[in-house]
């Protein structure tokens, strides 16, 4: 009998085994699945946490443009607005960030984050030019945007990697909308269009359309479309630019003023920031809902593999049992 009983366990143990193994596998693979899902929502926030530093450093560029433009005429209260609203995200930032999300962002770019308090003493002394300006804010806002990139992770949530570069292709497009109106205030403080600013409003106009086709044809391609973009902020934008574009071959200034053209034109850069907003809330929602299926799947799983193993364990305990008690009755 204690032969049978030897042979039952021999069968039965292999099986066990080989329940623990794949029951292992499974659960490390929805771990793996859980901790990908969770490494995309928290880079999803801090993207948005970034774009937003990065729509207020627009704004204060253009403003500090034309205040430079003007030699001090122009803009100075907007700029002081700014300013303020700038410092007031920046601060938002860094308490998140302080939790490690700067460790995303190279060191130059904070850096050039704790050097903007210097920039804002030379703009307001006009000890600086209005192209070191353009400079040095794109420069950091480039950083910015460049440490979003690490969004391009490797991730097979339905159309997530798609979503995710469209909103980079709109940011990349709003980056050249708010350069085009920093460059459209120093033209108009200034009441010229020199050649070199000229042939930097033509590149930045191209390249902000390439970004918004490119945009347009990586929506399509997550099954997402973009909403109507162009609509009458970019209408009302595009028609001063070409008359500002126009200036530059001796065509007659806009009659707009310098506040009016910031206006004008921070109506149409709004408007790319509440696409990439949607975005942005597109992202982050597939994000939680895939870290919450992930987290949902590795209790359901697992809770199954306890489950088979519990059956398992159930039946080898009354196999043994019954052969212990057929045993008893025949030595009696």
């Amino acid at each position: 009998m204690s032969g049978i009983l030897n042979a039952q366990k021999a069968a039965l143990l292999p099986l066990f085994l080989v329940i623990i193994l794949l029951g292992s596998e499974v659960i490390n693979h929805l771990i793996r699945d859980r901790d990908l899902a969770s490494e995309v929502l928290s880079r999803a926030r801090f993207v948005e946490e970034v774009n937003d530093l990065v729509h207020q450093l627009q704004r204060e560029r253009g403003y500090s443009s034309g205040f430079l433009a003007s030699d001090g005429r122009y803009l100075g209260q907007e700029m002081a607005r700014e300013r303020a609203l700038t410092d007031r995200v920046l601060a938002s930032v860094l308490g998140q960030w302080a939790g490690g999300g700067d460790r995303l962002v190279p060191d130059p770019v904070l850096a050039d984050l704790s050097d903007v308090t210097a920039w804002r003493a030379q703009i307001d002394a006009l000890r600086i030019s209005g192209a070191d300006v353009l400079s040095r804010y794109t420069r950091l806002v480039n950083g910015l945007l460049g440490a979003t990139e690490v969004q391009s992770i490797s991730v097979t949530r339905d159309a997530l990697p798609l979503m995710i570069e469209t909103r980079q292709a709109i940011a990349q497009a709003k980056e050249a909308a708010g350069l085009q109106r920093a460059a459209g205030s120093m033209a108009l403080g200034a009441h010229a269009m020199d050649k070199a600013l000229h042939a930097r409003v033509l590149t930045l106009a191209a390249r902000e359309e390439t970004f918004l086709s490119l945009a347009s044809l990586k929506a399509e391609a997550a099954s997402r479309p973009l909403k109507a973009i162009k609509t009458t902020q970019f209408e009302q934008m595009d028609a001063v630019r070409r008359d500002l574009i126009d200036m530059g071959y001796g065509g007659t200034p806009p009659a707009v003023s310098p506040a009016e053209w910031f206006a004008i034109s921070s109506a149409w850069v709004d408007r790319l920031r509440a696409e990439e907003n949607r975005l942005n809330a597109a992202i982050s929602h597939v994000s939680e809902t895939a870290a919450e299926r992930a987290k949902d799947a590795l209790i359901l799983r697992g809770l199954c593999v306890l489950f088979a193993m519990f059956l398992l364990a159930y039946q080898f305990r009354r196999g043994n049992s019954t052969g212990f008690q057929q045993h008893r009755q025949e030595m009696s």
